[in-house]
C-alpha cells in the first residue's frame, strides 16, 4: 500500500509543492509533524476503508491515536469515515473501536447506510462487476458537531 501511494503522489495531479509523507504505522508520526501539518483551520479526516478487516488491526491503539489527535487539535473539525462490507465478521473491530472512542469523545453520527456496490477486482476482467453489500459511516468527533457541507 505504501508503494501504490508513493507511486500515486509522483502522478500529475498534485501541485509541485505537495507534501507527501509515508508510515506504516501512525505512531511514527511525531506530534510535532502532526501539529506542523494541521493548521487551526484544516478540517481533518480519517478514511478506513476495509482496514477493520484487517487481522494486524488493532483497535485500541489507533483509537488512542484518534483521541489524542481529537483532543490535541480541540478546534479542528474531525471526521472518521468507515467503509466495510456489511458482515459481522468484518466490523467486529470497528464496534470496539467506537465503544472506545465514545468513552473519551462526544461523536455524532452524520450519515450511516448500508448498499450494495460493484467494483472489478481486475482491470482486464471484462465480466460484469462483483457486487457486494457495503457498509459506511460518517462521524463527527468534534464537541460542536460541524455540518458536512463545504464550500469550494
Amino acid at each position: 500500500m505504501l508503494k501504490k501511494a508513493e507511486k500515486f503522489s509522483q502522478i500529475n495531479l498534485f501541485d509541485e509543492r505537495s507534501d507527501f509523507r509515508f508510515f506504516n504505522n501512525w505512531n511514527h508520526i511525531s506530534d510535532d509533524l502532526f501539529d506542523s501539518l494541521v493548521s487551526f483551520a484544516t478540517p481533518l479526516f480519517f478514511n478506513a476503508s476495509y482496514l477493520f478487516a484487517s487481522e494486524s488491526l488493532d483497535e485500541d491503539d489507533l483509537a488512542s491515536f484518534i483521541i489524542k489527535v481529537v483532543k490535541r487539535h480541540k478546534s479542528n473539525k474531525v471526521f472518521f469515515i468507515f467503509q466495510n462490507p456489511d458482515r459481522p465478521d468484518r466490523n467486529i473491530k470497528y464496534n470496539k473501536f467506537k465503544r472506545v472512542i465514545v468513552d473519551e469523545i462526544p461523536f455524532k453520527t452524520h450519515e450511516r447506510k448500508v448498499e450494495k456496490i460493484g467494483y472489478k477486482t481486475n482491470p482486464h476482467n471484462t465480466g460484469e462487476p462483483s457486487l457486494e453489500v457495503f457498509y459506511y459511516e460518517i462521524l463527527s468527533l468534534t464537541q460542536s458537531f460541524p455540518s458536512l457541507s463545504f464550500q469550494t
